[in-house]
């Protein structure tokens, strides 16, 4: 038996000899590194009896290896490799063996010089000192001139897709430093848009950005267990389960690019087949990601490569149709798809010798791999940025009428308010409850649709329409405050007000098909002038038009222009009546204001209109023309009037220091020239008050002296005889007679502004104004307009000898500082 095993050695020896002789790999310092797989012999020893002798022994009677890579029939066992090693060189070169991609628990370096081993080593290092982490299963040794060393090694648990490198020791060195910042890099680049994700998905809570979170977290996490560098922070024992749990992880990837693709696309620019596919495809990777948790790695990577191509098939499809249905986000999800594939044909394409290779093959793939994720995040930006503008664009339009909202109507009559007037209109759809109640809410919505374009339609008709804007869509001419109430303004003070409303009232009633039935609707109608309300918040205006549009349903009328004495909300009323006295008694909400006058022959400043103001603690600015009809209705109008007119002489007494002959003017009401002491009290102020009498000018509207001619043409006699001035004020909207106005004794005539609007643009404003002031230069009266927004105005007001104006072209109502420092510089402001 001895000699039988001497004689075994021999022939195993010999074979040793041959086997040197046979499959050598020249090392070439010139080359920093070889690919040595296709040079290698191997064989099998499943049962791990074979020593290193006898393993050299026998695989020189086996095949090489045919690939770059190696891939077995019976991974998962032990298997030994070896090869010849011979330098080219004239110096002696650290050499190092790399085994790329490595999931082996334990592996044992050998080398052989001259059949002698001159050095082992051994993975993971039994030396404690070093632990279980930061270790490579790499090899160093020395090779010297002319000399052949033979390379052997056992890998326990060969796994599939080991690619053994030599290297030259300073090359390994320098592709590492490339290495592994690359990586880190990429693996920093995949968490970032993972937490990126993740905190999109909470914010948002749209499930989109959290299947984007766990495919880029499942992809970051296979592919750094795929890596080399995961043997740097796991223990040696751990390869095997880092290769399931990586095959599980692509599995979980494949799984969340589908439902990433699910929810990314919208459900009605999938087709429906797609769609089935899809959740079918979804369902097999869900199987396929659960038994990879107990199947071998082989198995793992035929579901791996079944479900890529089923997936990646479907997603595409389902990207083309939403593509093709409008879905302009989905071309950066198809483009995405683009540098994975090209990697994948390449990285095929070099392992079968079609193609160039190079060494840093696997960063094609990682570089394809971060295009994609940023590609996808350009997708989800650009999906994100889409549903902003649609938020945006539903915060100012409604979803079904598609007309501007209440936000959009309120802000744009906000602007307009600013720089000109307008008369607004709201109108109340009727039957809109009724056809919801009795047909349904889809009913009533399409209705409302209908009458939304018919009225969309023909407001482009309409010159004078003022635009609702918003910066999302195209401007709308009609306007909704809710559903069943919408929003007309037109530029000015609206003339044939019937003729619109009556068009208005017909588009409406016009019938409307639906499902065999003809729907008729109706309308009433709101009006409000803006000019009237100068002082009053667009929201007030708009609860006032709500007012007069629901008086005008509740009295079946077709249209209702609304006055403040319509204004039948009692509650705000009589909490302001007692607040008012309040204000009058501590007098610091109440302030005044001073709109200039100027002479408009050459500009000079003649006076001022003094303003009253409230500027109430809690309600902020009231308008006065809500708060002086509480006064005349509390029987305060008197205290009020003769508050301001103390506060105006005041005011006057200031401005005269530097501007002697300046005119105040105060408005008064017509209940002051009906109580009996109102001139009494008068005289009383005007003799306590150092500046001239016939510097003080009070105004009175033409339709208060209307209300009681008598009494208010005692009070004027009197009035007149102190020396103070008056004023027809708003001259041309009431209704008095010449032969009455040539008896009055007042000093002025002020024409109302609704005819100096517009004055150099319509004739019929001209005309109007022109008679006035003829009127009043016969009369000897002096004339005052109001209401000069722009230069032609002004010029052609000063052409037809108009004496004075004011307005906001001239200048706004002003604090007494800012009227000082106006004065100072009003010519260069006109």
């Amino acid at each position: 038996m001895t000699n039988t095993l001497k004689a075994s050695w021999l022939l195993l020896f010999i074979c040793l000899s041959s086997f040197t002789q046979a499959n050598t790999i020249q090392f070439d310092i010139s080359q920093p590194s070889q690919a040595i797989g296709e040079q290698l012999g191997f064989i099998y020893d499943p049962d791990q009896y074979l020593t290193p002798t006898e393993a050299l022994a026998l695989i020189a009677e086996q095949n090489n290896n045919s690939q770059e890579f190696l891939n077995f029939v019976e991974a998962g066992k032990t298997i030994w490799f070896s090869a010849n090693i011979q330098l080219r060189n004239s110096q002696a070169q650290l050499a190092f063996i790399e085994l790329q991609n490595n999931k082996s628990p334990q592996i044992d370096f050998y080398l052989y010089k001259e059949n002698q081993l001159i050095k082992s080593q051994q993975y993971p290092s039994q030396d404690k000192r070093q632990g279980h982490f930061y270790q490579k299963p790499n090899f160093e040794f020395e090779l010297h001139p002319n000399e052949t060393v033979t390379l052997l090694y056992r890998v326990k648990y060969a796994t599939n897709g080991l690619r053994p490198v030599l290297w030259d020791k300073a090359s390994y060195n320098t592709s590492l430093m490339l290495r592994i910042p690359l990586i880190t890099t990429f693996l920093g680049i995949l968490a970032g848009l993972a937490i990126y994700n993740l905190i999109l998905f909470f914010s948002l809570k749209q499930n989109v950005f959290f299947c984007y979170f766990a495919y880029v977290s499942a992809t970051l996490g296979w592919r750094f267990l795929f890596s080399d560098h995961s043997s740097a922070f796991l223990p040696a024992n751990l390869n095997l389960w880092t290769l399931q749990a990586a095959s599980t992880l692509v599995m979980i990837a494949i799984l969340s690019a589908a439902l990433f693709c699910y929810y990314f696309f919208e459900k009605n620019n999938i087709e429906p087949k797609a769609q089935m596919t899809l959740k079918g495809a979804m369902l097999l990777t869900t199987l396929c990601a659960f038994t990879s948790l107990f199947t071998t790695a082989q198995f793992d990577l035929v579901m791996i490569g079944l479900t890529t191509v089923i997936v990646a098939a479907t997603c595409l499809w389902v990207a083309i149709t939403a593509w093709y249905k409008g879905q302009s986000t989905a071309k950066y999800y198809i483009i995405s798809w683009f540098p994975l594939v090209v990697a994948g044909i390449y990285t095929q394409l070099s392992l079968w010798h079609l193609v160039p290779n190079f060494d840093n093959r696997a960063l094609l793939i990682d570089i394809a791999i971060l295009l994609e994720a940023i590609l996808l995040t350009l997708a989800l930006s650009d999906k994100l940025k889409r549903a902003e503008l649609e938020a945006t664009y539903y915060s100012s339009f409604d979803p079904v009428t598609q007309l501007p909202n209440h936000n959009s109507v309120i802000a744009s009559l906000a602007k307009y308010q600013e720089h000109t007037s307008f008369t607004l209109l709201l109108i109340d759809i009727q039957r809109i409850r009724l056809i919801q109640h009795t047909l349904g809410l889809n009913a009533g919505n399409q209705v409302l649709t209908i009458l939304a374009r018919r009225l969309n339609d023909w407001s482009q008709t309409q010159s004078q329409l003022l635009n609702f804007d918003s910066p999302h869509a195209n401007k709308r001419k009609v306007g909704q405050l809710e559903r069943g109430y919408m929003v007309l303004a037109y530029q000015g003070n609206l003339k044939n007000l019937d003729t619109i409303i009556g068009d208005i009232r017909l588009l409406i009633q016009q019938p409307i098909d639906y499902q065999s039935l003809h729907l008729e609707c109706d309308s009433h109608i709101g009006v409000l002038f803006s000019d009237y309300y100068q002082d009053c918040h667009i929201e007030n205006l708009i609860q006032n038009v709500s007012i007069a549009a629901n008086i005008a349903t509740s009295k079946q009328l077709p249209y209702i222009l609304y006055s403040d004495e319509k204004n039948l909300f009692s509650e705000r009323r009589l909490a302001l009546m007692g607040e008012l006295k309040k204000a009058l008694h501590n007098q610091t909400e109440l302030h005044l204001v001073l709109q200039p006058q100027i002479r408009l022959s050459d500009k000079q400043v003649h006076g001022a209109e003094a303003l009253l103001r409230w500027r109430h603690k809690e309600h902020g600015l009231i308008a006065p023309s809500e708060f002086i009809p509480l006064a005349e209705e509390a029987g305060i109008i008197t205290d009020i009037s003769l508050w301001v007119i103390e506060e105006a002489l005041q005011l006057n007494h200031l401005i005269c220091n530097t501007n002697p002959d300046h005119v105040i003017s105060v408005n008064i009401s017509a209940q002051d020239l009906e109580q009996p002491n109102f001139v009494a009290k008068l005289t009383q102020l005007v003799n306590n008050s150092p500046v001239a009498n016939h510097q003080l000018l009070l105004e009175v509207t033409e339709s208060a002296m209307m209300n009681n001619p008598g009494d208010a043409h005692l009070a004027l006699a009197q009035i007149n005889q102190l020396g103070v001035k008056t004023s027809i004020d708003d001259f041309g909207t009431g209704y008095s007679s010449l032969s009455y106005l040539s008896l009055l004794p007042v000093n002025e005539l002020k024409i109302d502004k609704r005819f100096v609007l517009d004055i150099s643009a319509k004739t019929q404003n001209y005309t109007i104004t022109e008679t006035i002031l003829n009127l009043s230069q016969n009369l000897g009266l002096q004339s005052v307009a109001e209401g000069i927004e722009d230069a032609d105005a002004l010029y052609t007001l000063r052409d037809l000898g108009c004496d004075y104006g004011q307005g906001y072209y001239i200048s706004k109502p002003l604090s007494l500082p800012d009227y000082l420092n106006w004065l100072a510089n009003h010519l260069a402001r006109i």
